[in-house]
């Protein structure tokens, strides 16, 4: 636990940068070490996300994680390819995706075979959220955190995680993945 507070303290820095004396809220959280949810599935993603990882993200959007720019260029770099699914046109104002469908994940004929798929918040995307995962192929399992499917993330990966040490990570360090 105490390693994943300190990514956590990391992942905030980066997040938030600096913190200004007026910014109270900000102050308070870190000061009591409360992390958001968002914050949480933020850490999730930047252990699991590779050089060589084919990323899906359902419902992107403008961006991939709405309140951590940083983090968005960070794994979009990193990984090998981010294809961004949404329906709405403002997909297209997306900075961090590689390749951009507007549209349902369901539309899209002969989907391509993914390392990761991700969808933050968003299953009204998704026709099917409990089948969430065969994007990933065969094996391919997916991860939910709380709540009922429309105020969850779905998490799908297709292959034990073991971090390349050459790739990297926000915070700089080639950390064992092995709860993830």
């Amino acid at each position: 636990m105490a390693d994943l507070s300190h990514r956590m303290l990391e992942l905030f820095e980066t997040s938030h940068g600096p913190v200004h004396p007026r910014a109270w809220g900000v102050q308070l959280r870190r000061r009591f070490g409360y992390f958001t949810p968002d914050e949480y599935y933020e850490e999730l993603l930047d252990r699991l996300i590779e050089c060589q990882s084919v990323w899906l993200d359902v419902g992107g959007g403008t961006t991939i994680f709405p309140g951590n720019a940083t983090l968005s260029k960070i794994l979009s770099d990193r990984c090998e390819h981010l294809t961004v699914v949404d329906p709405s046109a403002n997909i297209e104002d997306n900075p961090y995706a590689h390749e951009r469908i507007r549209g349902m994940l369901e539309d899209i004929p002969d989907i391509p075979r993914f390392t990761l798929a991700t969808a933050r918040m968003v299953a009204e995307h998704v026709d099917d959220p409990m089948g969430f995962g065969r994007e990933t192929g065969p094996g391919g399992a997916p991860w939910r955190e709380g709540g009922d499917l429309h105020g969850q993330s779905l998490v799908a990966r297709d292959r034990p995680v073991r971090r390349d040490p050459n790739c990297g990570s926000s915070l700089g360090e080639a950390d064992s993945l092995e709860n993830a």
